[in-house]
C-alpha cells in the first residue's frame, strides 16, 4: 500500500488539511524558455498576466517583439488531477496560426510535439478574447485537437464556454496542438460535381464574352 503524508494548503486565512501521495509528479510550463509556473498533481497552473512576470522575462518578451503573442496566452489554465501524471514533465506552450481556428496553442511535452496522453484527463482553459472578431457565434465554440491538417474532438469532454470572460474549458485526454474553433463556420467543400459545374459555368461565360467581342 502506498504511504500517505499530510499537506497543509493555505487558502486565505483558512488552513485545509488534505492527504496527498508521498510523491506527486509535477508539470512545468514554459514559454520561449522562460518558466511560467510549476505545479504538482492536484493543483492548477495559470499562465500569469504579463505585468506579473519577473522583470527579466518581461524585458525578454518585449525585446523579442513577442508581447502580442504572449498576451494571447494570458488566461490559459491547466488543472492537474491527482493520478494524472506518471512522471515529471515540462510543457512548452506557444500560440500558433491554424486555418479555420479562432486561436490555437501548441503544447510540446519534453520537447516533442507528438500527442502526450495522461493517466487521467486534464482540464484545460483557453482564452479567445484576442481573436473575438473571428467568432460568428460564441455558443458554437468548441475545443479541438489539430493534427495533419485536420481537427478532431476525440478525447475532449465536458465543454464549457464562458462568453463573459472569453474562455473555453474542457477535459482533454492528451496534450498536443489544441484549438478553439467556431463550429458554426463550416469550411466550404467542393465536390467533383460542383467542380465540373463551376468549370462549365466559367467556360460558358468565356464563350459568351468572345462572341460579344466578335460581334
Amino acid at each position: 500500500m502506498q504511504s500517505r503524508i499530510w499537506r497543509f494548503t493555505i487558502v486565505g486565512a483558512v488552513a485545509i488539511l488534505a492527504p496527498s501521495l508521498a510523491h506527486a509528479y509535477t508539470i512545468t510550463v514554459n514559454y520561449q524558455g522562460a518558466v511560467l509556473g510549476s505545479v504538482s498533481e492536484g493543483q492548477t497552473l495559470t499562465v500569469p498576466d504579463f505585468d506579473s512576470l519577473p522583470l527579466s522575462v518581461r524585458t525578454f518578451i518585449q525585446d523579442a517583439g513577442l508581447l502580442d503573442e504572449y498576451l494571447r496566452l494570458e488566461g490559459t489554465k491547466l488543472v492537474i488531477p491527482v493520478g494524472s501524471l506518471t512522471e515529471d514533465i515540462v510543457v512548452a506552450v506557444e500560440p500558433v496560426e491554424i486555418p479555420g481556428a479562432v486561436v490555437a496553442f501548441s503544447f510540446a511535452v519534453d520537447g516533442s510535439t507528438e500527442d502526450y496522453f495522461f493517466a487521467l484527463p486534464l482540464q484545460i482553459t483557453l482564452p479567445y478574447g484576442t481573436a473575438i472578431d473571428l467568432v460568428n457565434d460564441e455558443d458554437s465554440l468548441i475545443l479541438a485537437f489539430y493534427s495533419d491538417g485536420a481537427f478532431s474532438t476525440d478525447g475532449i469532454t465536458d465543454l464549457v464556454v464562458d462568453v463573459l470572460n472569453d474562455l473555453v474549458t474542457a477535459n482533454i485526454a492528451h496534450l498536443s496542438t489544441v484549438a478553439v474553433k467556431d463550429s458554426s463556420k463550416a469550411l466550404p467543400t467542393l465536390t467533383l460535381l460542383g467542380l465540373a459545374g463551376a468549370v462549365a459555368a466559367v467556360g460558358a461565360a468565356g464563350a459568351l464574352a468572345i462572341k460579344r467581342l466578335r460581334s
